[in-house]
């Protein structure tokens, strides 16, 4: 059981990544004056992927707080981070 939560882990770790470069990547090219094809092609290629890493993210979150929730229902910093993600949507 623990190299599964290991496993889980180490997904919720390298998406965590993913999102994070997605998010930086989109966030220049928005700030980009003049889009050419290949960056309108590259976020219409990362607003397809965006939901699928979100989900695998609250997924993992999910499945690694039930394991130890003991843990985490008193944490004030694990509510804080599950309310922005409410929040944010």
């Amino acid at each position: 059981m623990e190299i599964l939560f290991k496993s889980v882990l180490a997904l919720h770790i390298i998406n965590a990544g993913l999102l994070l470069g997605v998010t930086v990547l989109a966030t220049y090219v928005v700030s980009q004056k003049q889009i050419t094809k290949g960056l309108f092609d590259f976020s219409e290629l990362v607003s397809k992927k965006i939901p699928i890493l979100v989900i695998v993210q609250f997924l993992s979150g999910l499945y690694m707080a039930s394991a130890e929730w003991s843990e985490f229902s008193n944490n004030p910093l694990f509510w804080t981070k599950m309310a922005l993600y409410v929040v944010h949507g």
